[in-house]
């Protein structure tokens, strides 16, 4: 298998600041990576592998967590992990989880993945 080579694609200056005084964040955002991927990886797309039950959520401990991976045809990248969170990083109970925290996850597990 032959992954695209994307060192140099993610620039500083397509890096946004969020949020100050106690809370800032440095990060790209996630329709302008995706847009890369498209550009420089054309043919792999992001893709949630099925928990064992059927469903999009694995169960941990404490919460749960998708696991994403690109594929292009045959090919596939080794699956990552990313957990449901909430805005202070903590795991989301399964019974809390709601459909914008698995957007949200989503979103941050496809950049992740695509960092990885």
């Amino acid at each position: 298998m032959t992954l695209p080579n994307l060192a140099g694609v993610a620039t500083a200056d397509l890096v946004e600041k969020i949020g100050g005084g106690n809370f800032s964040a440095s990060y790209i955002n996630w329709s302008r990576t995706l847009h890369l991927l498209r550009t420089h990886a054309p043919g792999w797309l992001p893709e949630v592998v099925p928990a064992n039950d059927g469903g999009l959520l694995h169960a941990a401990p404490v919460g749960c967590y998708l696991l994403i991976r690109f594929r292009n045809g045959d090919q596939v990248t080794p699956a990552v992990p990313q957990a449901v969170m909430d805005s202070r990083n903590a795991a989301i109970p399964r019974d809390k989880i709601t459909a914008r925290d698995l957007t949200d996850t989503h979103r941050r597990g496809v950049c992740m993945a695509a960092a990885m």
